[in-house]
């Protein structure tokens, strides 16, 4: 509560404050490409908010591949960990919460431990801290300015497309 959610503050919602790590998660897996189309939803379901507690995009991105965000607060019937990712190929589908990885021709799905443990959520802060250590002695940090404009471009034209009710185009189709 408070400036979290004070359009006026916050810039946003859900949206703003998770889609846009699924959204660098995304362009991360794919490669970073660049976003061609966006189309999203935005709502306030779950509680009586301000701002955008749900939000599902689906952006186009220059490289031929189509994806899809989810972001969400407070959603009161999810079996697990937030923060899931999804990737289907023409090669494979992977997902996180539970770990799994199907590949072409495999009969079965080979899984991996869903639970983030203590250790491994340290380790992750961990390299966080060395990466920004390392940009006070001078290394540009990684990921620069651009793939943040980027990303932003992205969930502005999300909220323009919710609002609006249609696709907001930010390049051209290759």
């Amino acid at each position: 509560e408070g400036w979290f959610t004070d359009p006026a503050l916050a810039g946003g919602g859900a949206l703003m404050d998770l889609g846009v790590h699924a959204v660098d998660v995304t362009r991360h897996i794919l490669g970073d490409p660049e976003p061609v189309s966006v189309s999203a939803h935005c709502g306030t379901h779950y509680r009586d908010l301000p701002v955008d507690d749900t939000a599902i995009l689906t952006i186009v991105w220059d490289n031929g591949v189509t994806s899809g965000v989810e972001a969400g607060w407070w959603h009161p019937h999810t079996p697990g960990p937030t923060g899931s990712v999804r990737v289907s190929g023409t090669e494979a589908y992977a997902q996180t919460f539970p770990g799994t990885l199907v590949r072409a021709g495999q009969r079965s799905a080979e899984t991996f431990p869903g639970e983030l443990t203590e250790a491994a959520l340290q380790r992750r802060y961990d390299t966080q801290m060395r990466a920004f250590l390392d940009t006070l002695a001078g290394a540009d940090p990684v990921p620069g300015t651009p793939h943040g404009v980027t990303s932003m471009r992205i969930i502005e034209a999300a909220y323009q497309s919710a609002a609006g009710g249609q696709a907001v185009h930010l390049g051209r189709d290759r």
